[in-house]
């Protein structure tokens, strides 16, 4: 099934034409140490995302620089990288925990498809 999300935080009547569903503009706190789990929840529950999937988003604000950069990464190493979030702070904003993000598609990709039998 094709999936077309605007995550970007905006409702862009363009994107609507092109079938873009918007879920709502998402308000996130990067120090969560479980936000990971509450996007994966998000996806699955509010968009509707399983596995075989096709998906095409519209990413929120200058992630899509980020995408293509991760996805370079995947593409150069054979891996994800981890990120490390900039926290907002009252120092300003200083470096979060790391998200080892090969681990977190791993755990996600083992737990979420059927029949997988682990030995």
């Amino acid at each position: 099934m094709e999936i077309k999300l605007n995550l970007s935080g905006h409702e862009n009547e363009h994107l609507t034409k092109l079938g873009f569903t918007f879920p709502g503009a998402l308000h996130v706190d990067l120090a969560d140490p479980e936000l990971p789990n509450k996007v994966v929840e998000f996806l699955k529950k509010e968009c509707g995302l399983s596995s075989g999937d096709t998906v095409i988003i519209a990413p929120p604000g200058l992630a899509p620089l980020a995408v293509l950069t991760i996805a370079a990464i995947h593409g150069l190493t054979g891996t994800f990288p981890s990120v490390v979030p900039l926290i907002r702070s009252k120092e300003g904003f200083v470096p979060g925990e790391e998200i080892p993000l090969q681990d977190f598609r791993n755990d996600i990709a083992r737990s979420s498809r059927e029949n997988v039998v682990k030995l």
